[in-house]
């Protein structure tokens, strides 16, 4: 394969490639938004949804040394959050979980790739804070915001990065041992719908990568 070297990313010889890739993936997708929006030390923030995209998000938010609060719709995940770094951990269909967060933080992630309300964020945004939404869901589950409910809050929608950015990310990654948790399956049909399965029942922790050298 020939590439361009305008369209390459440079990675050290001895890093894991099993989690290199997905920095070139769900860590650039999380990773500029929050370059973007300026988050710093001290800062209060949210990752709402906690899987790929979400763990990763942490890890980099905890390196920028902000105070993070996670949230998601189960228990499952809380103890894995809070060993991440997170200061808080919401499931937000606990009414308790919530007291206290309204107009407390100043960014919050959304990596959620279902229908939800964006309204139980920007609510607790600060004026001048930002939504950030990275997460895709299809497109009959697609939530809307009326342009009047944000009240001096802003909201942006991000894909992923440049090429820039993207060697940034894995630059910063290596630097800061900040890796995705991921497991490894080989390249046959059943593990891959197996782990296709588990990905949308929300139960995969937290990314698979498939191993190409497994190919017959």
């Amino acid at each position: 394969m020939v590439v361009d070297e305008s369209f390459a990313i440079r990675v050290p010889k001895d890093a894991p490639l099993e989690k290199i890739g997905p920095l070139m993936c769900a860590g650039i997708t999380t990773w500029s938004p929050i370059r973007r929006c300026g988050v710093k030390a001290g800062d209060k923030v949210g990752v709402a949804g906690f899987g790929g995209l979400g763990h990763l998000a942490v890890k980099y938010l905890v390196s920028l040394c902000a105070e993070v609060t996670v949230f998601d719709i189960t228990e499952d995940k809380r103890t894995d959050a809070l060993r991440l770094g997170a200061v808080r951990y919401v499931n937000v269909n606990r009414a308790e979980d919530w007291q206290g967060l309204d107009n407390s933080m100043t960014f919050i992630l959304s990596t959620i790739p279902a229908r939800y309300d964006p309204m139980m964020y920007i609510r607790i945004l600060k004026v001048g804070g930002t939504l950030a939404v990275v997460g895709m869901p299809a497109a009959s589950e697609t939530p809307s915001v009326g342009i009047t409910s944000l009240r001096g809050r802003f909201l942006t929608t991000s894909i992923i990065g440049g090429i820039r950015e993207t060697q940034e990310v894995v630059d910063y990654s290596l630097a800061h041992g900040i890796y995705p948790e991921t497991v490894v399956i080989p390249a046959d049909a059943k593990a891959i719908d197996k782990a296709y399965d588990e990905v949308v029942n929300g139960q995969v922790k937290f990314r698979y990568v498939i191993d190409l050298q497994t190919i017959k």
